[in-house]
């Protein structure tokens, strides 16, 4: 196919914004729609990690930790009983996934766009007001127990034979770094080539306005209808308009499955729900993220506010929020930032795109080669944005982007 002269992005967060900058920057006529505003869905409220990310969640022990995890009302995992016949058939193959040879073959997938995540961020904001809100801190994880420290370790090997750079503390080094920690961990570990995003939402806000500075045209609108061949491709919106371009761009996100059949890629991509809530910020707070991860929960210290974020809920789309098991978890944030005081002062549910080999889906659609697809992140949407932004504006240049894209086709579930 002639490189890309113009082309559609449906989906405007932090995927589908980057691969509008990214576009735009190239010289391509981009179109960014989405039903609500630049950055208001999924990457509004997450916990602001970039990392160089290669776990997949499906590991070889989780089929035998669901039980307790369903078990305890302050567990990671939360499954609305009525939406489970929906459900088992991604179940199933989300067992599947879990044997120790797909595991690392995802971990492998993940990592074609992971090992450059943190670069490709600060490629994309360099020399740009979004650039302040990039602080290179890493992303703690602290343990309760030599046990639990012990347990992880099938996941930092993972990351270790990566490359990835991990540090290891012991709990007088950890009280060095995070002085207003609780003194009840036994170890912590920082992934000290992590980025830690002050706001993600700003920051997706500043990338798409450097998008509209390289021309780049925002519309605030429903797709109801996509369709593409291999030479052009079209977007039907609510109000009737159709627009067409050389390429499609579908980083819908959590809602890209619908739209990703009509334009022939059978995909099963689920919804992990996931919550926060927001603190003031106390007066002695923490220097970076930290993750508590014999609970499954973090605490961010947001420039607007401490955000906890923990859980995943699988409800689907369409369910009532419940905020009733998060906030549970504020009595152990407490314990864990004891300065932390007041009650929160916001919540929020945000819906993670989720396939069962945590594979992000990147690379044209099978049977449509004007339709590039850029969704299911899962809890990796905003690490692997920018570097998905600039393999999908290879792809659509007809650049080589540096790695066999393969893996992450959607062809894999044909």
């Amino acid at each position: 196919m002639p490189p890309a002269q113009s082309a559609l992005v449906v989906g405007a967060g932090a995927v589908g914004v980057s691969c509008a900058l990214q576009l735009a920057r190239r010289g391509v006529a981009v179109t960014l729609i989405d039903r609500g505003p630049v950055g208001g869905g999924t990457s509004h409220g997450n916990a602001g990690a970039i990392l160089r990310a290669a776990s997949p969640i499906a590991d070889p022990g989780i089929v035998w930790k669901v039980p307790s995890m369903l078990m305890d009302p302050t567990g990671p995992l939360a499954i609305r009983w009525r939406y489970l016949p929906r459900l088992a058939p991604w179940l199933l193959r989300f067992i599947v996934e879990s044997r120790p040879e797909r595991h690392r073959a995802n971990a492998d997938a993940i990592w074609l766009l992971g090992d450059q995540a943190p670069d490709a961020w600060r490629r994309q904001v360099r020399g740009a007001p979004a650039e302040t809100l990039l602080s290179p801190v890493g992303w703690l994880k602290v343990y309760s127990s030599e046990a639990s420290y012990r347990a992880a370790e099938g996941g930092r090997a993972l990351y270790r034979a990566r490359g990835a750079a991990l540090e290891e503390f012991d709990a007088h080094e950890l009280r060095q770094l995070e002085p207003n920690l609780a003194p009840i961990f036994a170890r912590g570990v920082l992934h000290a080539d992590g980025l830690f995003a002050l706001n993600p939402r700003r920051l997706v806000e500043l990338c798409a306005e450097a998008a509209v500075a390289q021309g780049a045209v925002i519309r605030q609108a429903e797709v109801v209808d996509v369709e593409a061949d291999d030479a052009r491709a079209a977007v039907t919106l609510a109000d009737g308009d159709r627009l067409e371009a050389d390429r499609l761009v579908l980083a819908a996100g959590a809602w890209s499955r619908g739209l990703a059949e009509k334009l022939g890629a059978k995909v099963p991509l689920e919804t992990e729900r996931g919550y926060h809530l927001m603190f003031e910020t106390p007066e002695r707070s923490l220097n970076r993220p930290v993750v508590w991860e014999d609970k499954s929960f973090v605490l961010c210290p947001m420039e607007h506010g401490l955000r906890l974020t923990s859980q995943v809920e699988l409800a689907g789309l369409e369910a009532p929020p419940d905020f009733r098991r998060v906030e549970t978890l504020i009595p152990m944030a407490r314990r864990m930032l004891p300065s932390l005081a007041g009650a929160p002062t916001d919540r929020w549910l945000g819906f993670r795109p989720s396939l069962p080999d945590a594979r992000p889906v990147v690379g044209p659609s099978p049977r449509a080669g004007a339709a590039l697809l850029a969704f299911g992140h899962q809890h990796y949407g905003l690490s692997l944005a920018a570097r998905t932004g600039e393999v999908v504006a290879d792809m659509a240049l007809g650049v080589d982007p540096g790695f066999d894209p393969t893996p992450l086709s959607a062809a894999r579930w044909a």
